[in-house]
């Protein structure tokens, strides 16, 4: 009960800082937030903790002490985006390792000599030609139970290229995650780190990592006649930005060992709101997933693969 209480103290004070004065910044590299997993993406960005896969180290290092396996991913942003991730990890007695690697490729857009051409500064962003820019990110996360409660602290080494401009720089995240009645709850804090500079002299652009505090809960599968249904929901915000996304999943395995599934969510943020839906087959330990996204400057396709042994 102690550790339920403390565990909703932190949320609390979590809900009032999203509750603060909201001023916009600049903030990159975009690599940092975009969906990192096709499973959440056709949820509303909002990531299933209950039975994580190693996706996880992208979403709340908490989660990675009940994560294992590896997974891949592909997304594309028009013709001229797009974003690729690959992660691995081990866990056991809620104690996780996980490394993971995202790399992010697109079009910045043009703008007047001399100043450096800006990196996107959301998903809406990664449309459309441009000078060419890539952005990296690697990460390795642990988690372990510190007084009952599954902790996680996970560090970013970041590399950024515009043209002949590199810049670098780290971050690093928090998070906490418990059962809370019938869902798990996780509260992460990500992008803590120094300013990013990208070129030098008086054209150089300055960036802020994408800070942001992120509360979700997802259900136990629940079983409704031959259907198996998941429920998540996810809601973000810090110093100007607010996002707020959450998904349905419903599952069917004639056989066992043979489950196809079906994704819906609905995602909300500064470029609107709009839908998002997925699907996936699973034979056995080994998943296949699909999401669709729709912005104004065009389709966000991805595919994904995850194994769970």
């Amino acid at each position: 009960m102690a550790r339920s209480t403390a565990f909703l103290a932190l949320f609390t004070a979590a809900l009032a800082g999203f509750a603060g004065p909201l001023r916009a910044q600049t903030r990159a590299p975009v690599v940092l937030s975009v969906p990192a997993d096709t499973r959440a993406a056709a949820l509303g960005d909002a990531f299933i903790g209950t039975g994580s896969d190693a996706s996880a180290i992208f979403y709340n290092p908490a989660l990675v002490g009940r994560a294992g396996g590896f997974a891949l991913g592909r997304a594309w942003y028009g013709a001229d985006g797009a974003l690729i991730q690959a992660a691995a990890a081990t866990s056991s007695d809620g104690r996780g390792l996980a490394v993971g690697v995202r790399s992010l490729s697109y079009g910045a857009k043009h703008v007047p000599l001399p100043v450096t051409p800006p990196l996107a500064a959301s998903q809406a962003g990664l449309f459309g030609p441009g000078t060419a820019a890539q952005e990296q990110a690697a990460t390795v996360a642990g988690a372990l139970r510190l007084f009952g409660i599954p902790v996680g602290v996970a560090a970013n080494l970041l590399e950024v290229r515009v043209g002949d401009l590199r810049g670098g720089g780290a971050t690093f995240d928090v998070g906490v995650a418990h059962w809370l009645g019938p869902a798990v709850v996780g509260l992460a804090v990500r992008g803590l780190g120094r300013r990013l500079e990208l070129g030098s002299g008086p054209s150089a652009q300055r960036y802020d990592a994408p800070m942001r505090a992120t509360l979700s809960a997802a259900t136990r599968r629940l079983a409704v006649g031959p259907l198996d249904v998941d429920v998540t929901a996810a809601v973000s915000g810090w110093d100007g930005y607010f996002a707020a996304g959450g998904g349905l999943e419903v599952a069917y395995w004639p056989i066992v060992g043979r489950t196809f599934t079906a994704r819906l969510g609905l995602r909300h943020d500064d470029e609107g709101t709009r839908p998002t839906l997925g699907a996936a087959v699973q034979l056995d330990n080994v998943a296949f997933a699909y999401a669709f996204e729709h912005f104004d400057g065009g389709n966000v396709q991805r595919i994904g693969l995850a194994f769970r042994p």
